[in-house]
Parts: structure tokens; C-alpha cells; sequence
């Protein structure tokens, strides 16, 4: 493979890397801001539980979230000290991600700041098999939670716990595991929604990072292609940062959008990337940035070469558009100042369509192509020479 085409390639996946690994990191600052994974685990129990999303209370949420295992997991104070009540509603417009039926269930500053942003299947399970044997918590009986299933209303919850029991058939133990599947399955749906909003939030991210670099995909490859010295020295920075032992690749491997779930126990499990960690990989894709727009990668606002260098154009002659790179300096036609416009903005749109996989897909794509560049082309098959004969001392 011609080597300039994989040098290219490598810059092309250096840069889509850096700037899907800003988009990652703000993603994640967005997401705990918001405290979003607290927000759409605390709907999905809601939506569980509760059922109805016209429902004015959240009462089988709130006795549940105050039961003793979970008035101890808050973040500020213990839910029954803080008279937890996730049934009271704040205006947010983030909630038009979940379906129609779930557009309601929103909860209250108060309830974001007390709860955990995680509540395994196990836990949820004891919780509710707690909160079902009122008269007896510390040794729950099957007959005892048959009784206050029987005493519910007519509730969606009621019609699952009771589907939980006949697969139970009298044994408590295999209540417990059915309603921790039930509940699986839900937090399953759930992540699907958290996914869904965090992949919105970091494609608009992404696509104001790209208007505030001036990322241009296509100028970008042109400049690779046209420009050996800076196809080198970008191919080398890249493969440096492909390398390096830093904080950004696990900070990048650790994107709120590649796995954050609500109900997923092996995500809460993972180690996470301390803030530290996250300000040094920012301030690496920052230097990393600089370094290759200082190299002369085109990003960046730039004022155009041709309004500056080129001697029979002064700088009165060129518009703002002009100036900027938006339009052709070299030319006056209205023709060829649109195409050179649609040409920007595509090159706008494929870059910001390029940070859809994210950090860590670019980074493993970079390190691949800089193995294949490392291993270089094959050596060159000639044909062999005959081997010299040494004569030997008696025949000389």
C-alpha cells in the first residue's frame, strides 16, 4: 500500500481521535451536571413501580427508595432524613428523549442530590421483598408477600409481581430471582434511553466543536495529501499520542456513551477516571490540537493565505467570507463562491458525522494504522545472483 495514502489515513484518525476524546470528555462533564444517570434511573424505578405516567405520586418509588438499604447510598443525606419525594416534578426539556409514555416521570433537585446513580438487581430485589413483608422484614415469607400483593390495587406493578410468584411456585428464594430478571430487563430499556440522549448530547457537542476548530474533513485531507512535510510531522505526532501512556486513553475507553448504563452492574463496577485524570487528558488533546494547527494542519479560524501572501490581492479586496476561508478569494463568480461554500460545509458534516463512533473507536483505528505503517513494504524480489565460488588453495 502506498505509504502516503496510510500517512493520510493516520492523520485523518489523529485528528478525528483528538476531537471525538474533547467531545468525550465534555460529554462526560455534561452528564454529571445534569447528574443525568441519577435522572433516568430514578424515571426508570418510577416507570417500573409506578406505572402510569400521568400518576401524581411516585408512592411504591418513595416507600421503596426509604427502605434501610437504600437510606444509607445518598450522596448528601440519608432519603428518609431528607423526606425524599421523587413524585415532585422540575421543568427540564432533556425528558423528550424517552418515549410518550414516559415524558412525565421527572424528579426533583432534591431527589437527584440524595439518591445513587446505581442500584443493582440484588439490592432492588431485597428492597422490595422488605418493603412487601410489612409485618415481618427480617424473615420475609412467600405467604407473606403473596398477602400484600393480594391487598394492591389494580397496578401494573401488581400484575408483575404477580407474574414473579407463579414462576416463583412457593419458594422465596426463586421470588427473589425472578423480580432481580424483571427488573434486569427494565434497566435494559432504560440504558437504551440514557444511551440514546447522551449519543444526542455528543453529536450537538461535537458539532459546535467543529464550528468553533473550523474542522474541515476535506481540507484537512487535501492538506495531508498535498503537503509531505506536514503529512510527516503529523503522522509522527499521531503516532506519539497512539502510544503514549497517559490519562486519555482510559479516560477516552471510560465515554459516557460507549456503556454508562443506569442498571448495568458491570458498568458500576469499572474503575472510573478521577477528575485529575480527566483535566490531564484535556489538556493533552488541547497540546495535541495546538501542536498540529502549529504544524499547519488547517484548523482553526484562519485569516485565507490568499488575503494575506498573495501580492495582487490586497487584503481591501477580500470580503469577510473571503478572509475566513468560506468563499473562493481567487474568484469573483457567484458559481464557483457557492461551490467552494458547499464544499466547507460538507467537509463541516463529514467531520462531525467522523466523531459518531468516538474517542476510543479513532484511537484503536490509529493504532492499527500505525502498526501497518511501522511494518512497511515488503522488501523488493530480484533475481537472485549466482553464489561467487571461492577457489580453493590446491586448484589455484
Amino acid at each position: 500500500m502506498d505509504s502516503r495514502i496510510v500517512d493520510v489515513a493516520i492523520g485523518l484518525a489523529f485528528v478525528f481521535a483528538t476531537v471525538a476524546g474533547l467531545v468525550s470528555l465534555i460529554t462526560a462533564g455534561v452528564a454529571s451536571l445534569l447528574q443525568l444517570r441519577t435522572d433516568f434511573l430514578l424515571r426508570g424505578l418510577r416507570s417500573l413501580l409506578d406505572g402510569d405516567h400521568k400518576a401524581a405520586t411516585a408512592s411504591f418509588t418513595n416507600e421503596l427508595l426509604n427502605t434501610g438499604l437504600f437510606v444509607t447510598q445518598g450522596r448528601k443525606t440519608p432519603a428518609a432524613d431528607a423526606g425524599l419525594d421523587v413524585s415532585a416534578n422540575v421543568k427540564r426539556r432533556w425528558h423528550r428523549v424517552l418515549p410518550a409514555g414516559r415524558r412525565k416521570l421527572r424528579t426533583s433537585r432534591e431527589a437527584l442530590d440524595v439518591l445513587p446513580s446505581y442500584i443493582s438487581s440484588r439490592t432492588f430485589a431485597r428492597s422490595l421483598v422488605v418493603m412487601l413483608a410489612v409485618g415481618d422484614p427480617d424473615d420475609p415469607t412467600i405467604d407473606r408477600v403473596r398477602d400484600s400483593i393480594a391487598n394492591m390495587g389494580e397496578t401494573p406493578l401488581r400484575t408483575s409481581l404477580i407474574t414473579c410468584l407463579n414462576v416463583a411456585e412457593g419458594h422465596i428464594d426463586r421470588f427473589h430471582a425472578a423480580v432481580e430478571q424483571w427488573y434486569d430487563d427494565h434497566m435494559d430499556r432504560v440504558s437504551g434511553w440514557y444511551k440514546r440522549h447522551l449519543s444526542r448530547i455528543s453529536f450537538a457537542v461535537g458539532v459546535v466543536l467543529v464550528l468553533l476548530l473550523n474542522a474541515n474533513a476535506i481540507r484537512i485531507g487535501e492538506a495531508l495529501w498535498t503537503d509531505g512535510i506536514l503529512r510527516d510531522a503529523i503522522a509522527g505526532q499521531a503516532i506519539a499520542a497512539a502510544g503514549a501512556d497517559g490519562a486519555c486513553p482510559q479516560a477516552v475507553a471510560t465515554e459516557p456513551d460507549s456503556g454508562a448504563d443506569a442498571g448495568d452492574e458491570q458498568d458500576a463496577a469499572a474503575p472510573q477516571v478521577s477528575a485529575t485524570e480527566f483535566r490531564e487528558c484535556l489538556a493533552q488533546l488541547r497540546t495535541d490540537l495546538a501542536e498540529a494547527a502549529g504544524a499547519g494542519l488547517p484548523l482553526l479560524w484562519r485569516t485565507s493565505p490568499l488575503c494575506v501572501a498573495d501580492e495582487a490581492l490586497e487584503a481591501a479586496d477580500c470580503s469577510v467570507w473571503e478572509r475566513w476561508g468560506l468563499t473562493d478569494p481567487a474568484s469573483d463568480g457567484f458559481g464557483s463562491d457557492l461551490q467552494w461554500l458547499l464544499v466547507v460545509i460538507a467537509g463541516w458534516a463529514l467531520f462531525a458525522f467522523a466523531l459518531v463512533p468516538g474517542g476510543r473507536w479513532w484511537y484503536d483505528i490509529l493504532k492499527r494504522l500505525g502498526t501497518l505503517r511501522g511494518s512497511g513494504p515488503p522488501p523488493p524480489t530480484g533475481p537472485s545472483e549466482p553464489p561467487t565460488s571461492t577457489p580453493e588453495p590446491g586448484n589455484q
